[in-house]
């Protein structure tokens, strides 16, 4: 999770990420929390609270508001209380899951009428991108602005059955998929199953 959201901003220009071994540091450059983000932090007693006035200070200096993402691999186990302490606050949870693709099953049949394609113009981009930017509300406008930068490096696909236009589904690295479940348009029902070959 933490690879692919640096997978566009590290080979982006305009944006940027700081990989260091006690914490992931990702600027897109963008006025969105949803894009600049804090994780995989590792954090040590003795640079503890100088590393997190380091990433906050990073965003703050830019006038870009950020998020930090506290999950079970968080170090030290009470990171959300000493981030508190610095002033941030907990707004949101979410819950992810993670399957190795060489692990999954492959073979259930399709849902009748599925299409899963790739994104293929700037034109089904943007109605991607419009979509994930539903998902919030109210909706970021930064996450079209995102895609727009990163269209050259994108390699996204979405789905649809039941006849309705196709939902966006997800990113595609050479070692990771991502999947993003949008919400169904009107007269969408949606699915979508990842094959992994080889």
């Amino acid at each position: 999770m933490h690879g692919q959201m640096a997978y566009f901003p590290a080979g982006t220009p305009s944006m940027g990420v700081l990989d260091d071994p006690d914490l992931l540091l990702i600027n897109a450059g963008l006025p969105s929390d949803t894009f600049n983000i804090v994780c995989r932090a590792q954090l040590v007693p003795h640079t503890l609270e100088a590393r997190i006035d380091f990433a906050i200070d990073h965003f703050r200096s830019r006038n870009l508001p950020m998020a930090w993402w506290v999950g079970p691999t968080s170090r030290p186990a009470d990171l959300g209380l000493h981030l508190e302490r610095h002033g941030l606050t907990c707004t949101e949870h979410h819950t992810g899951m993670a399957a190795d693709l060489h692990e999954l099953a492959v073979g259930a049949p399709d849902p009748p009428g599925l299409t899963v394609r790739p994104v293929a113009n700037r034109g089904e981009l943007r109605r991607f991108s419009t979509v994930i930017s539903s998902i919030f509300d109210p909706p970021d406008p930064a996450v079209p602005l995102f895609y727009e930068q990163v269209a050259d490096l994108a390699r996204m696909i979405h789905g649809g059955c039941c006849g309705g236009a196709a939902q966006p589904g997800g990113g595609l690295r050479a070692d990771a998929a991502g999947i993003l479940a949008g919400p169904p348009l009107p007269a969408w029902c949606s699915a979508l199953r990842v094959n992994h070959a080889g």
